[in-house]
This record gives C-alpha cells, sequence and structure tokens, in this order.
C-alpha cells in the first residue's frame, strides 16, 4: 500500500461504529499483520479521542505494535500514532519504543522522523535532537530543513523570554535561507519561509534584514493572512522597535488578522494608543478555536494575581 492508501484507511476510520470497531478488533486478533484494520482501528479511536470520549487504550496497543513491528510508516500518518493525550505513563513506554527502534536503525530516515514527531508531543528537546540529526544526515533535503524552520519557529516563541529563542532565530535564518537555495517551494510554502525569515531577522535586531524577507514573500490571493496585512504586521513592528510611532501607526492599523499574533499586534497597538484596534483585533481572535483555551489560561493567571502571558505577550483585556 502507498502512503496515500495507508492514510486513507485510517481517516476512514472515524466513519466507524463502535459495533464495526469491535469486530474489527476480533478479525485482528486473528490476523495481527493485517494493516489495514489496524490502520482503520486507529483512525476510529483517534476520531473517539477528539471528539471527547473515553480514551481507549485499545488505541495505546495498536500504536505499540506499529512502533515494534512498522516503525517506518510513512509520517504523513502521525496524527493516528500520536499519543499526545494520554497519561503520561503510556506515552513514555511509547516514547521508550520509538528510541529503541532508532538505536537499531540509526540510518533510517523515516524511523528517525517518526521518533521525532512522536517525541515533540511531550519533550521538544529530545524531538529536535532526532530531528536536527536526521537533518544532518540530509543537508539538502526540504523535508527536513522546512520541518526544523517549522519546529524552530515555534520554539522561538515558546522560549521568547529564555536566552534559547534567539539560538533559534539563528537556526531559522540558516535553514531558511538553505530552503531557497535548494528551491522546488510552492507559493504557501514560500509564503511560510519568508514569513518565518523576516520574523526571526527580526527578533535579532536585524530590521534591514527583516524588511527585505517580508518583501520578498510572494503575493497571492489565496493566502492567509493576506500578503498585504502580513507586510502591514511585519513592517509596523520594525516601526515600533525603531520607536517610530506614527509609521507603526499606520501599518499596524491595516494589518488586524486573528491568526496572526492577535496578542503581539494588540500589545503594539496599545503602544500606540490605538486601543478600538485593540479591542477589534481581540473580538476577531475571540472567533478562533485556540482563543477560549488562551482566555481560560490568561483569566486563571489574572485571578492568581499575575500579570498573563499568551504567545509571548502580555494578555490584553
Amino acid at each position: 500500500m502507498n502512503r496515500r492508501e495507508l492514510f486513507v484507511c485510517a481517516f476512514q476510520g472515524k466513519e466507524l461504529q463502535l459495533s464495526d470497531a469491535e469486530k474489527l478488533e476480533k478479525r485482528l486478533s486473528k490476523t495481527p499483520l493485517d494493516l489495514t484494520s489496524r490502520l482503520t482501528l486507529l483512525g476510529f479511536y483517534t476520531h473517539v479521542d477528539t471528539q471527547g470520549g473515553t480514551k481507549s487504550y485499545n488505541k495505546f496497543a495498536h500504536v505499540r505494535w506499529l512502533i515494534e513491528n512498522q516503525s517506518n510508516l510513512p509520517s504523513v500518518l502521525h496524527e493516528f500514532v500520536s499519543l499526545k493525550n494520554f497519561p503520561e505513563f503510556l506515552w513514555l513506554q511509547a516514547a521508550k519504543g520509538w528510541e529503541q527502534q532508532v538505536a537499531k536503525n540509526p540510518q533510517d530516515p523515516v524511523v528517525l522522523l517518526n521518533a521525532s514527531l512522536f517525541l515533540f508531543d511531550r519533550d521538544f528537546d529530545r524531538g529536535f535532537s532526532m530531528l536536527t540529526q536526521l537533518q544532518n544526515m540530509f543537508p539538502d533535503n526540504l523535508q527536513y530543513l522546512q520541518l526544523t524552520c517549522s519546529w524552530s519557529f515555534k520554539a522561538m516563541l515558546e522560549f521568547e523570554h529564555d536566552t534559547r529563542h534567539l539560538n533559534f532565530a539563528e537556526r531559522i535564518i540558516q535553514d531558511g535561507n538553505a530552503c531557497i537555495r535548494i528551491g522546488g517551494l510552492n507559493v504557501a510554502d514560500l509564503w511560510t519561509i519568508y514569513s518565518q525569515l523576516s520574523y526571526a531577522a527580526y527578533e535579532l535586531d536585524d530590521l534591514e534584514q527583516a524588511i527585505y524577507y517580508t518583501e520578498q514573500a510572494p503575493r497571492s490571493s489565496t493566502l492567509s493572512p493576506s500578503p498585504l496585512q502580513f507586510k502591514n504586521s511585519r513592517l509596523g513592528l520594525v516601526a515600533l522597535k525603531r520607536n517610530d510611532t506614527k509609521t507603526a501607526k499606520g501599518y499596524l492599523l491595516n494589518s488586524v488578522c486573528p491568526q496572526f499574533f492577535p496578542y503581539r499586534l494588540a500589545v503594539a497597538l496599545s503602544s500606540v494608543g490605538e486601543h478600538e484596534a485593540v479591542k477589534e483585533c481581540i473580538a476577531e481572535y475571540l472567533k478562533c478555536e485556540t482563543a477560549r483555551l488562551d482566555i481560560e489560561v490568561a483569566l486563571n493567571a489574572i485571578k492568581g494575581g499575575l500579570v498573563p502571558l499568551v504567545n509571548g505577550c502580555p494578555f490584553v483585556l
């Protein structure tokens, strides 16, 4: 089966009824090498978990079997073998299994990639270490370079108040430029790389380079946030860092976008006295899926007498 067929098997599992899953489990107990049934069941249990149902330890059993017997499955199946929300002792058992597979197959790029993606769920440092190992083995592999850029970008934001965030910014500059040098990126991926590069340069206080990367980002009506909103956001933040509040205000008032660092923009807009725009920014963000959790965390921090940080910025009300 090719990677598309494998993914379809897992994806279709969400359509199963409990009675169907029970029948498949009985069949699988007699023919454990039936990969189609196992992936379909994984899709079913993953869907049940995401719908807020009781987590099935059957899923853990299937994931463990795959780690031990099919550790080189395509990484596109990662969402189905993830145990991110499972009890820690089960996740640790699976993580140990992946590390054992890497020890047995140190030169297998698929095993290394699968292990790193699994570990990223709860152990960023170990996951990133494996991904770096993989990228060093294949320095011109575009997929691995994009992954290191993506995870470095997440880390740069997460560790913003840690000295490591500048190391990740430098890594983005290195690997992002390598992606552009190699070429072959579609418009959306190229936009993502330039977006990450511009923000990394901004974090490193290389403002001219931040502007350069912003200007180089492709223009397409299918991108979100729109290229104009992206450009205005970045140039506005650069102007703000240069204490040019007049220029910053002009850019930022035309950059409100719910998916684009809403709290960063809210703080920036607030600093130039545009409080109504701050309210608009937050109102738009409240429509996003992750907003409820962010608000809940922030309000709990406020109740505890703390100044909450969301996406690395002070929470604004």
